[in-house]
Order: C-alpha cells, then structure tokens, then sequence
C-alpha cells in the first residue's frame, strides 16, 4: 500500500488476523500477508490481535476439560498438576507421592513440608 494512502479493513481481513494471530503467527509476518506496514497492522487490527491468543486458549482449554471428562489421563494429569494444584515428589524412599496444594497461596515455596 503507497505512502499516505487511506486503508480500510474488510470483515474478511479481521477475520484473517485473527485467525493468524490465534495460531501465533507473529505481526511483521500477517501484516506482510496483508500488504500493510506493521502499524497500519496494530492501529486497525488491535482488537483482532489483542482478544485472539485468549480466545484461542480458551477453546484449546475447553477441549482439554472434554478431554479429561471424557477420561483421557493424560488429559487428567496434566489438569490437576496445572489447575488443581497437585505436585508430584519423590518421598524419603524415592517413591513418587501427590501433594495437593489446596490452600490460597500454598505453593512447594510456602509448604513447611517440601522445603529442605
């Protein structure tokens, strides 16, 4: 696009940006796509690119809750290692155990137990 020319974006190209930069395509790159400068990218397309990444986790989150309802253990362990709290650690035997931090704040950095 020429210096100084006015650019209006299309429906079709929000949709665009906002499906790259769900997929983490970096900015040069989908301006590149576009044929506009990386600010003309930012000032039409801020919206796009500010609400895609947390819209596209939140539908890889809601599948990986389907997936663990619908009993994938992988799916399982790695919910209630991440949003459950749940540690693993290697007890005075060497055998594995579960800690769940359960407590507001409680992390292995503040639990008297795990500290050595």
């Amino acid at each position: 696009m020429p210096l100084g020319e006015h650019f209006e974006a299309t429906d079709a190209q929000r949709q665009k940006v906002r499906s790259l930069s769900a997929c983490g395509v970096p900015q040069m790159d989908i301006a590149k796509m576009l044929g506009i400068s990386d600010r003309t990218l930012r000032t039409h397309f801020r919206h796009e690119l500010d609400v895609a990444e947390a819209e596209a986790n939140a539908k890889v989150a809601g599948k990986l809750f389907q997936n663990a309802m619908d009993g994938n253990l992988g799916a399982q362990i790695f919910w209630l290692k991440t949003r459950g709290r749940w540690r693993e650690r290697d007890d005075e035997t060497g055998q594995k155990t579960i800690v769940i931090y359960n407590k507001p704040g409680m992390t292995p950095e503040t639990d008297e137990e795990t500290k050595t």
